[in-house]
């Protein structure tokens, strides 16, 4: 069973069970069945295929879909973009800290542009976000790093323009 939940009225706007259990199949089924004009959808690297891209921009959506190893080309593609990137020195483009409860952490993130080579339909950025967090006391350290795909209209890539990256709890 899969929902599509509206994060502006915070209602479930669609959902499908699938018979054999292929989640992908039953979330392709709810995004086509909706209207995306002016909606950015964002989705687990399960959802991180071609498919998946050409239903959202079919029905005039955008897309931001978490990118992870198993997607070997287009990862591969996103780790040599930023490699190349952090070696020009164009660093983080928003960087936040906090600390309090034991705990000091760290956001950072960046968007880079992606050229034709990713043959993606309607990708145009790949984001990079590194979140670390420091342990006061125990010295137990810990973090992640998450890379996105975008499509056109999800977010102007503008490095010169710092944005702020907010921590929702």
């Amino acid at each position: 069973m899969i929902s599509v939940f509206d994060a502006e009225t915070r209602l479930s706007i669609a959902a499908r069970a699938s018979a054999d259990g292929k989640e992908v199949k039953a979330t392709l089924e709810a995004v086509k069945s909706l209207d995306l004009k002016r909606c950015v959808v964002t989705a687990d690297a399960l959802h991180c295929h071609p498919k998946m891209a050409k239903a959202v921009r079919g029905r005039g959506g955008h897309y931001a879909l978490k990118l992870k190893a198993n997607n070997g080309p287009l990862h591969a593609l996103a780790v040599t973009a930023f490699e190349k990137a952090d070696a020009r020195g164009r660093g983080a483009f928003a960087d936040t800290s906090s600390s309090g409860h034991d705990r000091s952490e760290r956001c950072r993130g960046d968007i880079i542009p992606v050229g034709k080579e990713a043959n993606f339909l309607g990708l145009v950025a790949f984001g990079r976000i590194v979140n670390e967090r420091r342990k006061a006391r125990r010295g137990d350290d810990g973090g992640s790093l998450c890379r996105l795909v975008q499509a056109a209209g999800a977010a102007k890539v503008d490095r010169d323009r710092p944005r702020a990256l907010e921590r929702r709890e």
